[in-house]
């Protein structure tokens, strides 16, 4: 875990109205400790220790929308994910205010080594099964091709000098996921 940050300055990164959802932290209570989380690059994360508990608060990135991120969808697939226990608890998420409250599990991230311990690989394997075998909720599909279609847009309407290359890269881009497609693969 990262250094604790001081009260304030948590204050000055976390919205007091996503604080205030954090368990431990209603009607104004102050965390016992605030940790950033190390790893991402459009949202922030923050384990949050209150008498409650610990839970994590990732605030979602302005960047996340332009990458594709639909929040509604994934905190609808994190619930059943978490309901399956391969995904921690899912607490609340606030769409509007672009922020998820989850709760904290201690573990250890990946490491390039880790792929070749079979005890590693073995826990890998059990969980993306129990993974794959969630019946997932209905929910808007990710749509790759809509979301680099609108990516190429923008490139050309900045560089216009480039639509012939990323007009080409689009025809790429839809050949290969067509090919996914017909392989029963959706993108």
């Amino acid at each position: 875990m990262a250094p604790d940050l001081s009260s304030a300055d948590a204050l000055g990164v976390i919205p007091p109205s996503a604080l205030a959802c954090i368990p431990g932290c209603e009607a104004g209570r102050p965390p016992h400790a605030i940790a950033a989380l190390r790893g991402g690059t459009v949202n922030k994360s923050f384990r949050v220790d209150t008498r409650a508990g610990s839970f994590v608060l990732r605030l979602n990135g302005d960047a996340g929308a332009l990458l594709g991120a639909n929040h509604g969808r994934e905190a609808r697939l994190h619930a059943a994910a978490a309901l399956a226990g391969v995904a921690p608890q899912l607490i609340y998420a606030d769409l509007a205010e672009r922020f998820m409250i989850m709760r904290y599990v201690a573990g250890a991230a990946w490491e390039v080594s880790d792929f070749a311990r079979p005890q590693r690989l073995r826990k890998l394997g059990a969980t993306l099964r129990t993974l794959h075998c969630i019946a997932p909720p209905a929910v808007a599909p990710f749509d790759l091709a809509a979301i680099l279609r609108g990516h190429a847009a923008n490139l050309i309407a900045a560089q216009p000098a480039e639509r012939v290359l990323l007009e080409s890269l689009m025809e790429k881009a839809d050949t290969a996921l067509a090919l996914c497609a017909r392989g029963g693969r959706e993108a």
